[in-house]
């Protein structure tokens, strides 16, 4: 195809161009040697000295021509702006500083920004042509073409999808990617834009603040251990030794009582009262030791522990206690059944000192995978800046006794009134009964 420069512009003459005598014994020549041009691109000076570009063909006829010509001065000028907007376009993806890129229907790369090729260490040539997968971690890519890809493709959205890629140093990048597809009229993919977010830092901060919380739940796990292992042993020293001492000084008061001269009333009175005292000692000393470490939850369990606790908030405060437990008989591993024991305890407690309630009633169901706890009363309630509350110490004893062994908890007020505290534990991959 002849393109003709500034120079070699063609005059028209009615709605022929002539061309200028530097091209028309080329363009005759060639007429001579084919018989025909066609679709020549000439620029065209007209009469009022306007430029337009029109495109030409010709044939001879015996010793005519016959031709023709079309105006494409607005066709061209479509196509030089469409170019400069390409161009503008491709400068703006390049310069972006943001991870950007575009894959085909075949998933291969049609462009990648500047701060795409600076991150992951390529050159564009090295780049364009190969498939995005290439790029990807082995675990990546199967996901990609297993899960994220043909939904892609189908739908042309996708948002925040976690992948691993691959330096060309081999570094391996944690990154978040989000796209979009463009369709033809038909529905046919045509290409995609992504753009890629490195996440490594927050990840690599994301696991070490998971790492720190593991380790500060195993120092809790380690710190409530130590306690119960503590309460124990002052539990047995308590009632081994006052509790024998406070026996011994009540049979030595009773028989200083019998021993007593009819005329000493007064001394059997201050030993009567004595007596009493070490009565009431005696008693005091079972409850002290009772909170330490019920000997019901080594001895018959945890159903028993908590049946016992309700009689004796029934007895104290006049709260109407029901306890459901299903099935019939819980046995569980002893760390687990102390932890559910001190949650009951503190939700208890809470709720006879607190709630203002006149019922509470505690569930204990044991399925498949897992146990659960509820305590609910009918009291004042709890309200949400109560439950947020980080000087409610022991509601944030509940929640780390439940974290400790994979738990979650829920605190709340089921309706005008009333507390429900609901502890859920999995038994996954730990022994449900104990050995």
């Amino acid at each position: 195809m002849h393109q003709a420069k500034w120079k070699d512009t063609v005059i028209a003459e009615g709605n022929n161009p002539i061309p200028l005598p530097a091209i028309r014994d080329d363009f005759l020549e060639k007429l001579k040697k084919t018989g025909r041009v066609q679709n020549l691109e000439l620029d065209v000076l007209t009469k009022t000295n306007e430029l337009k570009q029109v495109l030409m063909s010709a044939r001879l006829e015996g010793q005519n021509v016959a031709g023709m010509n079309r105006d494409i001065t607005e066709r061209k000028r479509a196509e030089e702006l469409l170019r400069i907007s390409e161009n503008r376009s491709r400068s703006l993806y390049n310069k972006t500083p943001a991870m950007l890129y575009s894959i085909d229907r075949n998933g291969r790369i049609l462009a990648a920004s500047d701060r795409w090729l600076e991150v992951f260490g390529y050159e564009r040539s090295q780049v364009l042509g190969r498939k995005s997968l290439e790029f990807l971690t082995e675990e990546s890519r199967h996901y990609a073409e297993t899960v994220t890809l043909p939904e892609f493709f189908k739908t042309g959205y996708a948002r925040d999808i976690s992948y691993q890629f691959v330096k060309k140093n081999g570094e391996i990048m944690d990154s978040l990617l989000s796209a979009n597809a463009e369709f033809d009229e038909k529905g046919r993919f045509i290409r995609s834009l992504a753009v890629l977010e490195d996440v490594t830092e927050r990840k690599r901060a994301e696991q070490e603040l998971r790492e720190s919380h593991e380790q500060s739940q195993q120092l809790a796990a380690r710190q409530n251990a130590v306690r119960e292992e503590e309460r124990v042993q002052i539990a047995r020293a308590i009632h081994d030794r006052l509790g024998q001492e406070l026996a011994v000084l009540k049979l030595d008061l009773s028989g200083l009582k019998s021993k007593l001269r009819k005329d000493q009333g007064a001394l059997k009175v201050k030993a009567r009262d004595l007596g009493k005292l070490a009565n009431t000692m005696m008693q005091t000393v079972r409850e002290i030791t009772y909170e330490l470490r019920p000997p019901l939850l080594d001895d018959l369990g945890l159903v028993a522990a908590i049946e016992w606790e309700l009689d004796e908030a029934h007895k104290h405060s006049g709260v109407q206690c029901v306890l459901k437990v299903e099935p019939d008989e819980i046995k569980l591993q002893t760390d687990l059944s102390i932890s559910l024991f001190r949650i009951f305890q503190e939700a208890l407690t809470n709720t006879t000192r607190h709630a203002q309630a006149t019922h509470v009633e505690c569930a204990l169901k044991l399925s498949p995978g897992l146990v659960e706890l509820v305590i609910e009363d009918n009291g004042i309630g709890i309200t949400p800046a109560q439950v947020a509350n980080k000087k409610s110490y022991g509601l944030i004893g509940i929640r780390e006794r439940a974290i400790q062994f994979g738990g979650e908890v829920q605190i709340m007020q089921p309706g005008k009134r009333g507390t429900r505290v609901r502890v859920e534990i999995p038994l996954v991959g730990r022994e449900d009964q104990d050995d």
